[in-house]
Parts: C-alpha cells; sequence; structure tokens
C-alpha cells in the first residue's frame, strides 16, 4: 500500500550465525509468522538485536568505502521509489526508515527504465507480480524489490572491493510497519541512537553513516533536515496515533506538498561529487 512507512534492518551473512538462531528460535518455540508483538517474536528480535550490536563476524561495514556504497544506495532512489526518512549503517547490519511511494504507470510489456550512468548504478526494482508482470499504476514499488536492489548492488561492489566472491549479505530481512506517532518517534531513534548504544558514538550524529549526522549538518545551516513528520502521523482531532493513510498525513495540509521533502535527495546532491 502506497504510503505506508516501514523499518527494514538487514544484516551481513555472518553478522549472527544460523546455528545460533536456530537454537534460540527453538528454545523458544518460535513459530513462522508470528505476530511482532509475540513474547517470542520480541525475545528473538532482542537477542538478535544484541548480538548484532556486539559486532560479531567480519563488519565489513566498518569499511569507510563500503559503507560510503550503501549510503549511497539507499540515497539513491529517495523520493522516486521511497522516501528515506533514517537510516544507519553499523559495523554488520543496517536500519533504515523508509515510506513506500507509488510505482509510475507503465505499458504492458515496457520495461523499467534504467538509472543513466554514473549515479550509483543501482539495478532498477523489479516489478510486481501481476498480469504481464506489470503492477497495477497505483502500487508501490515492492519492499522486497527496494531491499533487493540495494544488497544486489552493494554486494557486488563490496566484493569487488575486498576480492572476495560469496554472500555478502544474509538473506532474510526484519521489516515492521509504523502503527502511529508513538512507534514512529521510537523507531526512528532507535535507528539513530543505535550506535551511541553500541558505544561506537557518543552521540547520534556523530555517526557518519547516519541520517542523525546528515540532519545535523542541515540543521547547522538554518534549514531542518525533517520537518515535524510525527505531528502529521497523529490524528489532528485527538492526537491518537494515525493508521492509515500514511501517505495523506505525511503532506503539508496547508499547500500539499510532501512533509519529507527528500532529506536523502537533498543531502545526495549537496554531497555530489565528494
Amino acid at each position: 500500500m502506497p504510503g505506508r512507512i516501514q523499518s527494514i534492518t538487514f544484516r551481513l551473512h555472518d553478522a549472527v550465525p544460523e546455528t545460533l538462531v536456530t537454537r534460540w528460535r527453538e528454545e523458544l518455540n518460535w513459530l513462522e509468522g508470528l505476530p511482532a508483538t509475540d513474547p517470542r517474536e520480541v525475545e528473538l528480535r532482542e537477542r538478535l538485536t544484541k548480538y548484532e550490536d556486539a559486532g560479531h563476524g567480519a563488519c565489513w561495514l566498518r569499511d569507510d568505502r563500503i559503507a560510503h556504497i550503501v549510503q549511497d544506495a539507499l540515497l539513491h532512489f529517495d523520493g522516486e521509489r521511497y522516501r528515506l526518512i533514517a537510516w544507519c549503517i553499523m559495523p554488520n547490519h543496517v536500519h533504515t526508515l523508509i515510506e513506500t511511494l507509488p510505482g509510475p504507470p507503465r505499458t504492458a510489456g515496457v520495461p523499467p527504465a534504467v538509472p543513466p550512468p554514473g549515479t550509483a548504478g543501482v539495478p532498477p526494482a523489479q516489478p510486481s507480480p501481476g498480469t504481464a508482470g506489470v503492477p497495477p499504476a497505483s502500487s508501490p514499488y515492492s519492499l522486497s524489490s527496494i531491499v533487493h536492489s540495494w544488497k544486489s548492488f552493494t554486494a557486488h561492489e563490496a566484493n569487488k572491493l575486498l576480492g572476495r566472491h560469496g554472500d555478502f549479505w544474509f538473506r532474510e530481512y526484519h521489516d515492521r510497519y509504523i502503527r502511529g506517532r508513538k512507534h514512529f518517534d521510537a523507531c526512528r531513534d532507535y535507528i539513530e541512537s543505535n550506535p551511541v548504544e553500541a558505544g561506537l558514538a557518543g552521540s547520534p550524529e556523530a555517526w557518519r553513516w547516519s541520517s542523525a549526522m546528515v540532519q545535523k549538518g542541515r540543521t547547522a545551516g538554518g534549514t531542518p533536515a525533517v520537518p515535524a513528520v510525527a505531528e502529521d502521523l497523529g490524528d489532528s482531532a485527538g492526537g491518537t496515533p494515525a493508521v492509515p493513510a500514511v501517505a495523506e498525513d505525511l503532506e503539508d495540509r496547508a499547500g500539499g506538498t510532501p512533509a519529507v521533502p527528500g532529506v536523502a535527495r537533498d543531502f545526495r546532491d549537496s554531497a555530489a561529487g565528494g
């Protein structure tokens, strides 16, 4: 559904050993498809998070060259396929908070446009299943295709730099829909505070590979990095979290312009060539 805000976490293939995850699932009697609020799912997620933050595995994302590739990939389709609200690149995993956007109308049999050479090289997302393989005009780019484009391109580029072959990212990723204002605030704070909680930075803004650092830079120049998105996620009548039509809630009620005008895209443009 267009306009839904989701948090996504994906990690390097060796960040958490699969044997350990299997053992935890058995201990918790974990089942596929458990709701996010189920205590077993919550406990498993907490164990995974704690293990990831301990910095296990090769931690290739500590390499600034690779972190830069990943950040560029996240920024590349901001404002086109999704709105990138927050992100953080940790040594062995990545957090993002995005709003999905509607896909453009396409004629049956006509492939999606390929980005011009030299922009970032991220391959286009694959169309969602449907008649003749073409999604309806109102369909958003699927989350799976967005994540696939991030992981596919960055894995290829990172492996070239590292002189290696084989898996780079773990095949699965974790995602959750944002339910309302409080959930939105908590999720964004968690993402941007992750380097602090892991002992990697003294403040969110001190971590180079994150939206917090970008927001600090833009705010210092007199321009707010992200307008009050959270306020638009509340019911204006009663102040309760808004669940439906997040895309409409992210519109400026005065003029109909986006409430989050591509902070990541603005950063990408200002950083071009750097």
